[in-house]
Order: C-alpha cells, then sequence, then structure tokens
C-alpha cells in the first residue's frame, strides 16, 4: 500500500467519525434506524455498555475502534493501556482525541 493510499483511508477514517460525532445528538430521535438487531449485539464484549450508540454501529465501533487500535500500536510502548483508555467513556476522552488529531490530513497543497 503507498503512502497516498494510507493517507487517503485515514482521512476517509477521520472524515467518517467527525461526521458521527456531529449526529449523535440528532439522532436520539431517530436511534431505531441506527440500531442492529438486538441478536447481532449479543457474544461481544464491547456491546455490555448499552449506553454507548457507538456500540450499536457495528461499521462505526469498527472504524473508531481501528483508531485505537493504530494508536495503540504505535504508542503502547509509552502508554501499555493505550487501547482501553481510547475506547473509554464511549470514545469520548482525551486519548481518543488526540488518537484522531494523530491522523488528521495537513492543508498541503
Amino acid at each position: 500500500m503507498c503512502l497516498s493510499s494510507t493517507r487517503q483511508i485515514i482521512l476517509v477514517l477521520l472524515v467518517l467519525v467527525t461526521v458521527y460525532l456531529a449526529l449523535i445528538p440528532s439522532m436520539v430521535s431517530a436511534r431505531t434506524l441506527f440500531t442492529p438487531p438486538t441478536s447481532s449485539l449479543t457474544n461481544r464484549p464491547w456491546a455490555s455498555d448499552k449506553n454507548c450508540p457507538v456500540h450499536r454501529n457495528e461499521a462505526l465501533h469498527a472504524v473508531m475502534d481501528r483508531v485505537c487500535e493504530m494508536c495503540h500500536e504505535m504508542f503502547s510502548h509509552q502508554n501499555p493501556n493505550m487501547r482501553v483508555d481510547c475506547r473509554s467513556k464511549c470514545f469520548r476522552n482525551d486519548q481518543f482525541r488526540s488518537c484522531l488529531y494523530l491522523f488528521k490530513p495537513t492543508n498541503k497543497s
């Protein structure tokens, strides 16, 4: 995979996460549209937090979890709990924001 492809993937991930985080407040009334059937959430350890809307959207959860995983791969030698810290509080924490910032595209033309 070339460097520009990697940057494009990271940019897409960042855009998806940003859009979702912006839509969370407006999804309260339309929650059933984004909630997969309850049976699809069984046998998933992360699904135990019923108050986290990210866990109800498997595609978004995969993207946000991947951001934490990439951060963990880069910094686990400094912070062995990087992945857990990044996922805590439904991804609403400084650690997750820092990880997103790392993958923020630069505005070089």
